[in-house]
């Protein structure tokens, strides 16, 4: 892996050590959520540049894939909208590695902007602060995406169909 990747990575808080390929089925790879899934993505559109992305996964995904769920998910969103960047506002990670539920959950509000925006406080508690960025939706598509198995078309299609969902003339 490129230094350029392993430093994005690292400052997504995501490991740089996840492999390019989830388990196959439905269970163990990036997906909407839904009733009955383990793992997936949900998002609330709350103003015109600001969303709640949330993800959770089980033991049965690959390491961190709520986390990288909540990302690229963010990054696809801010792609859509036409912006090229979005601050991680918000960001909290519960890893659940005891007891009957085991996996991870992502608690997530971003802000879509631009370059010349400037960042806006961060909203959690102190104990979170770190997770608070601002990040490139080009950089984190480009590092996330592959450990997702998410291929340019697929990518393309997601955005389409976000863009299509959220910001088409009614």
């Amino acid at each position: 892996m490129s230094a350029f990747l392993i430093g994005v990575a690292l400052a997504a808080q995501v490991p740089a050590s996840i492999g390019p390929h989830p388990p196959a089925g439905n269970s163990g790879v990036y997906q909407q959520w839904k009733l009955g899934r383990i793992n997936g993505y949900k998002e609330e559109k709350l103003a015109a540049n600001r969303w709640r992305i949330d993800a959770q996964s089980g033991s049965n995904a690959i390491q961190d894939l709520a986390l990288l769920s909540a990302l690229y998910r963010a990054a696809i969103v801010t792609k859509a909208a036409g912006r090229s960047r979005f601050f991680t506002v918000k960001m909290e990670i519960d890893n659940q590695l005891g007891g009957l539920v085991q996996g991870q959950n992502v608690y997530s509000t971003i802000v879509l902007h631009d370059e010349a925006t400037p960042p806006p406080p961060y909203e959690a508690k102190p104990k979170w602060a770190s997770n608070g960025r601002d990040n490139s939706a080009d950089e984190v598509i480009a590092a996330i995406g592959p450990a997702l198995a998410q291929d340019e078309r697929a990518r393309e299609a997601e955005v389409a169909s976000t863009r299509a969902r959220y910001y088409a003339a009614p």
